[in-house]
């Protein structure tokens, strides 16, 4: 028993490192031949790519720079985007060897070449219903060939008792230059040099492999240029929006004639949706020459979580965060451009959040360090926003979705500043999908009635009915803002009215029924509630009515009205001293109507309808 007992306990410490740490596999694409992907780079530390696995492939880096490579302002500019950004999720079918894996038939077309960079990364499933969070999640960060993506699906609700944090793992800011300066001060030129007395380039969706790119203020795609002389701050990352531009230099006290600032990386929200992502660019590098300058911020990374609910309990904030890194503070020389915010998909359409554990979703990009000194030098510019996709029509209650972008910092210790690093561009990154994902045809009705034994009774009716409804889940809530399922059912063809019944009643109640197809689609009913208090228990149904109205209350009815909906009385009944009463509605009109019932202590009007 005892040897159980340690081995359990082995087990539930090991799955909670597990869960605290990176979750992933990653393996870098290196050939692809129909299905058949030839892989290397692996690292299978904490999953391994298993036969019936789930996984996704991802072009992270393309051949997009094109002609774009003279050392002019239009270096590193777009060309064409390639495939760059593009994904899919498909299944592991075979794995031959340790560097083959067969996956389904591919859709999207991936590029190897030596200026690009596709990625296999595991879907991983986490848990056979529900999946309980035992620590933070994070991801491997981007080294050049993996990394920078956290992905995991759950069947059920994830329950996220802590944070998953992919700041600062998407692509790396540039270096700070050697110390160096000569005449003419603030230099425009050059945009590209292999040359580290200049700031190195944040890295972007093009991969370098020409070391004459490396530095200087040109920016590289979504990377951020590198600072030049004389102090010049490096250029903002860049995603949804465009990075910010570095600060222009020391001017001695004079205007510089020229900006020595990078250039910030570009916007890509031309490209962007959701079968088309990127990690946040990297932040140019700072140009120094009293070695008080700051590197570049790395650009967040990818997150992309596909649940069937996502759901919060207790106190405190939770996050899910791909931010740019900040950058430091520098001296008298200049600082880094800030990284910016990587790209988060969330397919989940049911959000039951609590009011005291409010959900922060962000991709905010990355701020930069002041410069410490009286003189102008060159902050870095800000880092930009990247872009968050959520499955639903609307922002979910208690979620707080945060794209912004990235303050720049001060160019001197001016209190308050009068000179900044540049400012990313703006732009809305914050997208809800529900209307691609409703079902197309069916329609359902929820009504709701209160029996005299505390008893909600709930009637669901389905109306054209799409033929690959799954099932139907029965959601409920006290103040319409956190939710509880309280009924789950399969759907059968042959059923349209499904009848639940809730014993556990407060003085108020809400529900909504939630049908799903078996492709993941979804749809809400109507939103129903009850009310009672300890005094009055009532029941009248069905409502739709057709043939027959049946009224009970907890205690003796002594008189019915009925008014149509021009105010005209149909029916009247009084004394009549009964606690149920049923009443023939054959002869009456469809339409709607107004049904007032009287105790001695009550009154009581509802609102009936007849089809």
């Amino acid at each position: 028993m005892k040897s159980i007992i340690l081995l359990t306990l082995v087990t539930v410490l090991q799955r909670s490192m597990l869960y605290s740490q990176t979750i992933n596999a990653y393996a870098q694409v290196t050939a692809i031949n129909g299905n058949m992907l030839t892989v290397a780079n692996l690292n299978e530390t904490f999953h391994s790519f298993l036969i019936g696995e789930k996984v996704i492939i991802m072009q992270m880096q393309d051949n997009v720079i094109g002609i774009n490579t003279n050392n002019n302002a239009n270096f590193g500019n777009l060309d064409n985007i390639q495939s760059a950004g593009l994904y899919e999720i498909t299944t592991i079918q075979a794995r031959p060897n340790l560097t083959t894996i067969q996956v389904n038939q591919l859709v999207n077309n991936y590029n190897i070449c030596n200026n690009c960079r596709v990625q296999l990364i595991s879907f991983r499933k986490l848990g056979n219903q529900d999946f309980i969070t035992t620590g933070n999640i994070t991801g491997l960060p981007w080294n050049g060939n993996i990394g920078g993506v956290i992905a995991f699906e759950v069947p059920g609700t994830l329950i996220l008792n802590h944070n998953i944090n992919a700041n600062g793992i998407g692509f790396r800011g540039g270096q700070r230059s050697n110390d160096w300066t000569t005449a003419p001060g603030c230099r425009e030129t050059p945009y590209i040099a292999n040359n580290a007395n200049y700031g190195f380039k944040g890295e972007g969706i093009y991969r370098v492999t020409n070391n004459t790119y490396r530095n200087c203020r040109g920016r590289i795609l979504n990377g951020g240029g590198g600072g030049n002389d004389h102090n010049g701050g490096g250029g903002g990352g860049g995603n949804f929006t465009q990075g910010g531009l570095g600060g222009y230099g020391w001017d001695n006290g004079n205007t510089c004639p020229h900006s020595a600032g990078g250039l910030g990386g570009l916007a890509l929200s031309n490209f962007i949706n959701v079968n088309r992502i990127f990690m946040g660019g990297g932040g140019g590098g700072g140009q120094q020459n009293n070695s008080v300058g700051t590197n570049g911020g790395n650009g967040g990374g990818i997150i992309y979580i596909k649940a069937q609910a996502i759901q919060t309990n207790g106190t405190g904030t939770r996050f899910i965060s791909a931010n740019g890194v900040n950058t430091l503070n520098g001296g008298h020389d200049a600082t880094g451009g800030g990284g910016a915010g990587g790209s988060i998909i969330l397919n989940i359409p049911f959000y039951q959040i609590a009011n005291t554990c409010p959900l922060f979703v962000q991709t905010n990009g990355g701020n930069t360090g002041n410069v410490g000194h009286a003189q102008f030098h060159g902050a870095g510019g800000a880092g930009a926003k990247g872009p968050i996709f959520f499955y639903t029509f609307s922002k979910p209650q208690n979620v707080f979705p945060e794209a912004n972008n990235g303050t720049p910092g001060c160019n001197n210790n001016a209190n308050p500043c009068i000179s900044f690093g540049g400012e990313a561009t703006p732009g809305d990154a914050i997208f809800y999908l529900g209307n691609n994902i409703t079902l197309s045809t069916t329609q359902i009705s929820l009504n709701a009635s209160l029996n005299p034994y505390n008893q909600a009774l709930l009637t669901c009716n389905i109306i054209n009915p799409s033929n690959s409804l799954d099932k139907l889940i029965l959601m409920k809530s006290h103040n319409l803002i956190e939710w509880t399922e309280i009924n789950q059912t399969p759907f059968h063809t042959a059923t349209l009215t499904y009848l639940f019944k809730d014993n556990d009643l407060k003085e108020n109640q809400y529900y909504q029924v939630i049908i799903i197809e078996n492709n993941g689609k979804f749809q809400y009913s109507n939103i129903v509630n009850l009310s009672i208090t300890d005094d009055l228990k009532w029941y009248i149904a069905p409502n739709p009515f057709h043939e027959q109205i049946l009224i009970e209350i907890a205690e003796p009815i002594q008189s019915i009205k009925i008014y149509d909906i021009q105010g005209n009385l149909i029916y009247y009944q009084e004394n009549l001293n009964e606690i149920q009463k049923r009443i023939d509605t054959e002869n009456f009109a469809a339409g709607t109507y107004l049904i007032e019932i009287y105790s001695e202590q009550h009154h009581w009007i509802k609102k009936m309808i007849k089809n």
